[in-house]
């Protein structure tokens, strides 16, 4: 809606321009246009030309500010309004004309060239008006807009008092001819291009030989405009609009007069050698400046020191510094010097709007000399109203934004092309200092954490077994990795008198947390095992211990199993685990899942009334599997995991080479079915083997007390 009606604002210049040409066909044809109508004709011209000056503004022409530049255009533009008016006005007023008139209204084709150049000329003196504007407004001060406002207003009130005196106004040959309201409005005009005449300021940054070739080019300038001036009064621009001639005439006296000061100013000035000393001070200024940010110091002190300095090489009145998180896509504003605590509180840190959002858009810098002026800055003029111009850089490192650096200054136009570059410069030194010290302190602390999880793991690896205990008529092989530098999987295998215990656990989750955990568990279990023969009663208590320390959103599960030889019977309970593969000697392997809850997940008494406790018988050659989840939800590059088949397959497999060799076979499966994909998960394997001659020679004296195969897969 908002760029709609822009067009619609933009079009209606045109519209009425094309609207008054086609009226004054008509009046081609019936004749001469009545006083009235010319009136209110000149009238729509001015207010049609004042809505053209929006769209001025934004043709790219007028966006580049380099002082040579401009000069070079606005010579140019001054020798073509020059040519134009001397050719044209030779075509439409030929020397056999007695009268003044010219031939714009004899015939169309006359019209449609008289109505051409006409409109030619007063865009381009607008576009002259416009470029003159940028010099003026250079290193300018406060009251330099106010002046210039007053001008345009005073040269639209000299095109309104000329056009209703008349043609005759024009042709008078003393300014006394046109009464008091002409004399005033002539004298007005007159004073005001004087005042804006001697903004000069850009004069001081040309070197000697720009100075020459710039005093050539006023000359060349100031004759033209003097042409100008004169010519356009007793042209056809004057048949076709007093108001306009007016105007032009304005225009062309102001860039005669502004030339003709700065051809003056620019033989009589001094030598250029105090600018550039103080240039060479800002450089050397700059280069202090990047070496007291380079050393590494702390994040607040760097972005305090970054801002500081700012406000220092551009002589500002303020300056702030905002950081960019790109993934939050947030502005934090982290230092300002001369704010107070309620502006940096109600700052505006936009991200898709304002001025920032267009930093961070189009990550270049950008100069403001009239904040009020420049629709991206209303909500920063709207924040801060004492802001007359500002200068906003981003810090840029490795083709990332780090963030925003600020200045301001209470005066408008107080900055130039090369206070953008000093600061631009400094931000880009900013960013690599800030760059550095953020990867400094990354790697600090990768480094800390690294040996943090080197302690932790070299801790946890001192949990596990270095050797497994000797029981007689038993065999014992166990194995764990960590998919990290340390897991939440734990097992333990000790004796507790002539028995062997065996506890096999994996915490919910990953890290350090998990090991903590972990290396609680065995503490507790060591504990409880001497104190209870049943495995039971050590979980409950085991739950009882550590639910009082672990977090709601963990769980520990664990199986704990008890080997007694003499009695040649195996008791074992499960929290929650995995189910236990018993491979008889005499029959198919089978996972046994006795129901439990994982210790943590109930800290009442329904834990120890869901935990089921099972005796099995031991026979020779039985084998005993108790593992992690990680074992059977391995996964290869496909995403498929190992499963419980699997285990079953390669147990089978193994059953004739003792507890290592069945250990390893698992093993060797599981590599084999992961392939070069990372372990996501922690896996832990125990594999306990009845022995045959011990077991023959006890078993003919123990009472075996336990379910018989047939009884326990019938019950599981």
């Amino acid at each position: 809606m908002k760029n709609l009606l822009k067009k619609i604002l933009f079009s209606v210049p045109f519209f009425t321009f094309l609207g008054l040409t086609l009226l004054d066909m008509i009046w081609l044809i019936v004749g001469r246009t009545p006083e009235i109508v010319r009136l209110i004709r000149d009238s729509v011209l001015l207010a049609a030309l004042i809505m053209l000056v929006p769209l001025f503004q934004q043709l790219p022409v007028f966006k580049d500010r380099r002082i040579l530049h401009v000069l070079r255009k606005l010579g140019l533009g001054i020798v073509a309004g020059f040519l134009a008016l001397m050719l044209v006005n030779q075509y439409l007023m030929p020397s056999d004309f007695e009268s003044s008139s010219s031939r714009i209204y004899s015939s169309t084709y006359y019209f449609v060239i008289g109505t051409l150049a006409a409109l030619f000329l007063t865009l381009l003196h607008v576009a002259l008006l416009g470029l003159l504007r940028i010099l003026v407004f250079y290193k300018s001060k406060s009251s330099t807009l106010r002046n210039y406002r007053v001008l345009l207003l005073t040269m639209l009130f000299f095109a309104a008092v000329n056009s209703a005196l008349g043609r005759d106004s024009l042709n008078a040959v003393s300014p006394a001819d046109n009464g008091p309201l002409g004399i005033a409005a002539f004298v007005l005009v007159i004073v005001l291009i004087v005042v804006n005449a001697f903004r000069t300021a850009w004069i001081q940054f040309l070197n000697r030989r720009q100075k020459w070739l710039v005093f050539l080019l006023a000359i060349l300038v100031c004759a033209m405009g003097s042409y100008l001036t004169v010519e356009v009064r007793l042209s056809f621009v004057t048949e076709y609009s007093v108001a306009y001639a007016s105007l032009i005439s304005a225009i062309a006296l102001y860039i005669a007069v502004y030339a003709g000061v700065s051809a003056f100013l620019l033989f009589f000035s001094l030598p250029t050698a105090g600018l550039f000393d103080e240039k060479i001070n800002a450089i050397k200024a700059l280069q202090e400046l990047t070496q007291s940010i380079s050393h590494f110091m702390e994040r607040d002190k760097l972005m305090a020191l970054i801002t500081q300095r700012a406000l220092q090489v551009t002589k500002s009145d303020f300056a702030w510094l905002e950081l960019y998180d790109e993934k939050k896509d947030a502005l934090e504003l982290v230092s300002a010097v001369n704010l107070t605590e309620e502006e940096k509180a109600a700052i505006p840190l936009q991200t898709c709007s304002g001025i920032s959002g267009w930093i961070i858009q189009n990550r270049k810098s950008l100069l403001a000399n009239d904040t009020h002026d420049d629709p991206r800055l209303q909500p920063l003029s709207e924040w801060k109203k004492d802001v007359g111009a500002l200068l906003a850089v981003p810090l840029i490192s490795r083709e990332q934004i780090f963030g925003i650096l600020y200045t301001a200054k209470h005066d408008y136009f107080s900055y130039d092309q090369f206070d953008q570059d000093m600061l631009q410069s400094y931000a880009d030194q900013a960013a690599i200092a800030f760059e550095n010290a953020r990867l400094l302190t990354v790697s600090l602390e990768k480094e800390r954490l690294a040996q943090e999880l080197l302690v932790a793991h070299e801790t946890q690896e001192k949990l596990l077994p270095k050797t497994m205990p000797h029981v007689p008529g038993l065999e014992v092989a166990g194995f764990s990795v960590a998919a990290q530098e340390v897991g939440g999987d734990y097992y333990d295998v000790f004796k507790t008198g002539g028995k062997l215990a065996v506890v096999v656990g994996d915490v919910s989750g990953k890290g350090t947390a998990a090991a903590f955990y972990m290396a609680q568990v065995k503490g507790v279990m060591e504990a409880l095992a001497r104190m209870h023969d049943s495995p039971r009663e050590v979980l409950t208590q085991a739950n009882q211990i550590l639910s009082r320390s672990l977090e709601k959103n963990l769980f520990i599960s664990l199986i704990y199993a008890v080997f007694d030889p003499s009695k040649m019977r195996m008791t074992f309970s499960r929290a929650g685990h995995n189910p236990l593969l018993w491979y008889p000697h005499d029959n198919e392997p089978v996972l046994l899942q006795p129901r439990g809850l994982g210790l943590g997940l109930d800290r009442g008494a329904l834990f120890g009334a869901s935990l089921e406790e099972v005796t099995l018988p031991l026979s020779p050659g039985d084998f005993f599997v108790f593992y992690t989840d990680g074992v059977v939800e391995a996964r290869d590059s496909r995403n498929k995991e190992f499963e419980e088949q699997a285990l079953l397959d390669v147990v089978k497999r193994q059953r004739h080479g003792g507890v290592t060799a069945m250990k390893d076979g698992i093993l060797q499966s599981l590599r084999a079915h992961v392939g070069a994909s990372c372990a996501h998960d922690d896996f832990t394997l125990v594999v306990v083997g009845v022995g045959e001659s011990e077991v023959r020679r006890d078993a003919t004296s123990s009472n075996v007390d336990g379910m018989a195969y047939d009884e326990t897969v019938k019950h599981f």
